[in-house]
């Protein structure tokens, strides 16, 4: 397709659109003017109407002038002449296939050729001199055939256009017999190589039957043609370049002054896709296809550099003309001020009192005051919101990493997703500390923390302080794992600053963790160390090495839940990084002991929780017994290893065993959390299952699929909501459990045909 008719074609769109853009215009205008008895008062009409006249209707104008300039070339004589030229190539090589094909036919309904087939010999000289005469009257023809036989496959001899006769294994186009007697052959091919006739490289191979219709047991009549006389013809010079391609894409012919650009895939996908004439590449393709064989002929010729320059000038002004009529809405936005008007109630409402509103007569002052106010009202609101945010994050309530982002983005203050770790201020005798300083004492204990974490963290890292309890401050901080050291650095700095306070205080610190979504597990860590320090005699928290506390709690729990839901693989990859780790836990026997009772008792209150009876599994009973007589840190790895996985099997065998309570549970989980994002990996996690074991359990159970029933039972919940509530179709969507109100809309009206409009106003 030419230019000028893609222009043709997107004109009544920008029409369309300046229709529609001026109706809006004008609703504007009305709403503007609308104290006022008519609508030629409208400023910005008047005023993007004789903006549009001088500016964007001119441009366009332009631009499809030199489309129309280009667009002459397509009718020029030179271009017609070449559509033409190719044309007529085609069909002159076409005619030379196709009499070579009517020659074929000829001789295979010659009587004396027949004789030969059925009756090979060469004894019958009249009747062989006559066949080989008439092979070397076709080679004599301007068709372009270099080589002619006859063979009979009978006694396999050959009677060729030289006027001689061969047996099959001395004739010296062997790659011909053979493809005809594989049964490989087609009626014209090309061959080239070492499948080519040996008197010349390439050449094309007509096979023809005899008798015509016969199988290809009897005989056949081979024409060997040169590629160069078939193709070369004196009288298309007019086509500077020339090229001939197969219906594989493969070249049969091309010339010498063909572009290297022939040969690449970009340029064949080009040609399957674009009908004939096309440009590429500053050349003008021409396309021809063969009536009687599957080739595609193929012209280029130069394009004109007048062409590229008027489609060039075309497209620019075309993209000044609506670069103008956006110049255009601005300038007439500007000259109409008046428009901004109805804005006025708006702002007023938020935060101006009437004084106020009277009082900014300038409706351009009105409303950068305005923005400074809502931008001070955001300002002021961010602390809190980051406050709570990252309470959220920490109690485990659920966030998508879309809305992780965009809290962080409104927050500010450098945060980044990744990189966190946590260290816990804990008042020691709280309740005892309240009773002796008042009623303000919390309060002077938030304010003394404070500074002392601003005076601290206020230029190192990004941080926010969250009070969880009345007697406990987590402090979040921004950091990169990799900066573990500067990390117990500032710990040391705070257990420093801690001691000039008028209270005793914990200060407990968590490991680095790589993920945001990581702080539930460096809480937990904090508050298992808390509870060791106020169970332990002394109050000085161990450093690594000394105590199994310091046990990553993101792999403990990693640990646990791949026991819970009996994946042998993760448990194996889990605990190999748990051996990893030991090196940087532990500097004793001893404390690897501390680290495999630690995490036997957590498997034993997972079973215990599960309702599991523990006495069914001996390795647990005769754990502590074992590993009290463990002498070398192989032989305690071991017994954890061998001890989890029978805790594992026990697990699982339960599951399998009992999967009515299984089933029961699953579904009071999914009744009781309609309103959150369900999926089968939280389900697993939730439930201590495997995806797998749960999706094959409601089909087992329920004879029904795990999205299936989801689906199900929340269009149930959203009839009864629409029902019997006047919530909005959103909030019912958002209140079973859809993150959008597409996706809501869509699974209702799958389920009972209708909208969640329309099911509401029937019930009405």
């Amino acid at each position: 397709m030419s230019i000028f008719y893609k222009y043709l074609i997107f004109t009544p769109f920008f029409t369309v659109f300046d229709i529609m853009m001026l109706l809006r215009l004008c609703k504007a205008g009305v709403d503007t003017s609308m104290k006022k008895a008519a609508l030629k008062n409208s400023v910005f009409l008047k005023t993007f109407i004789i903006l549009s006249v001088i500016t964007f209707l001119p441009l366009i104008c332009i631009s499809l002038f030199f489309s129309n300039m280009a667009e002459r070339f397509w009718r020029s004589e030179s271009y017609i002449s070449s559509q033409q030229s190719i044309l007529q190539y085609a069909n002159d090589v076409d005619l030379r296939i196709v009499s070579i094909q009517n020659e074929c036919h000829r001789l295979s309904t010659n009587a004396n050729v027949l004789s030969f087939i059925l009756d090979p010999s060469f004894n019958y000289i009249s009747r062989n001199t006559q066949i080989m005469k008439s092979l070397n009257d076709i080679c004599e023809l301007d068709f372009g055939v270099e080589e002619a036989c006859l063979y009979s496959n009978f006694n396999h001899l050959i009677l060729d256009s030289d006027g001689k006769g061969y047996h099959f294994n001395t004739y010296p186009d062997q790659a011909a017999l053979n493809l005809y007697q594989s049964g490989i052959y087609q009626s014209i091919m090309l061959r080239s190589g070492e499948l080519s006739s040996p008197s010349f490289g390439d050449c094309i191979t007509v096979f023809g039957n005899v008798p015509e219709n016969s199988a290809d047991d009897l005989g056949c009549i081979i024409f060997n043609i040169n590629k160069e006389k078939v193709f070369s013809l004196r009288n298309h010079s007019t086509i500077l370049m020339t090229a001939i391609s197969d219906g594989n894409g493969k070249y049969v012919y091309f010339n010498e002054n063909v572009p290297a650009f022939l040969q690449t895939d970009e340029f064949k996908e080009q040609l399957a896709k674009e009908s004939s004439p096309f440009i590429y590449k500053n050349y003008i393709i021409l396309t021809a296809d063969s009536s009687s064989t599957d080739w595609q002929y193929i012209g280029m010729i130069p394009m004109p550099d007048f062409l590229g320059h008027y489609q060039n000038l075309s497209f620019t002004f075309m993209g000044i003309a609506f670069a103008m009529l956006l110049f255009s809405l601005i300038m007439s936005f500007i000259a109409a001020r008046r428009i901004y008007r109805p804005l006025k109630n708006l702002v007023s409402s938020i935060k101006f009192s009437d004084e106020e509103s009277l009082a900014v007569t300038n409706e351009y002052q009105y409303l950068e005051h305005t923005f400074r106010s809502i931008s001070t009202a955001m300002d002021e609101m961010r602390p809190n919101i980051k406050y709570s945010f990252f309470y959220s994050l920490i109690v485990q309530e659920p966030y998508s990493s879309e809305e992780i982002q965009n809290q962080l983005r409104f927050i500010g203050e450098d945060f980044s997703e990744y990189g966190y770790g946590l260290i816990l201020f804990v008042i020691d005798q709280y309740e005892d500390l309240m009773k002796k300083s008042g009623e303000y004492s919390p309060e002077l204990c938030n304010y003394q923390l404070t500074e002392l974490i601003k005076a601290e963290c206020s230029q190192q890292y990004p941080y926010a302080l969250v009070r969880m309890n009345p007697s406990s401050w987590a402090l979040v901080i921004n950091i990169d794992p990799s900066e573990s050291t500067h990390f117990r650095t500032l710990k040391q700095h705070f257990d420093t600053a801690a001691n000039s306070l008028p209270f005793e205080m914990y200060v407990i610190l968590s490991s680095l963790y790589q993920n945001i979504s990581d702080l539930p597990y460096a809480y937990k860590e904090t508050q298992d160390t808390l509870h060791f320090l106020r169970f332990s005699k002394t109050k000085e928290e161990k450093l690594p090495g000394q105590s199994p506390l310091y046990l990553n709690t993101k792999l403990e729990e990693e640990l646990l839940q791949a026991i819970q839901t009996g994946s042998a693989s993760r448990f194996e990859e889990i605990f190999r990084k748990l051996q990893e780790q030991l090196p940087d836990i532990c500097s004793s026997l001893d404390d690897f002991k501390e680290i495999a009772t630690h995490i036997v008792n957590r498997i034993i209150e997972l079973m215990i929780n599960l309702k599991i009876d523990t006495r069914n599994t001996p390795e647990l009973a005769s754990f502590f017994t074992d590993l009290k007589a463990a002498k070398d840190f192989d032989s305690i790895l071991l017994l954890l290893k061998n001890t989890s996985m029978e805790a594992m099997y026990s697990i699982c065998t339960y599951n399998i065993s009992h999967p009515d309570k299984n089933i029961e549970k699953l579904l009071t989980y999914i009744h009781t959390h309609i309103h959150e994002d369900i999926s089968l990996t939280s389900l697993s996690d939730v439930c201590h299952m495997s995806p797998s074991y749960i999706s094959r359990l409601f089909k087992k159970e329920l004879d029904i699929g795990f999205v299936e029933y989801l689906n199900r039972f929340r269009v149930q919940r959203a009839e009864q909501l629409l029902k019997e509530t006047t919530l909005s179709v959103e909030q019912v969507g958002y209140q079973v459990g859809f993150t959008n109100i597409r996706s809501f809309l869509r699974v209702f009206k799958q389920y009972t045909n209708i909208s969640p409009g329309q099911y509401r106003a029937e019930q009405q």
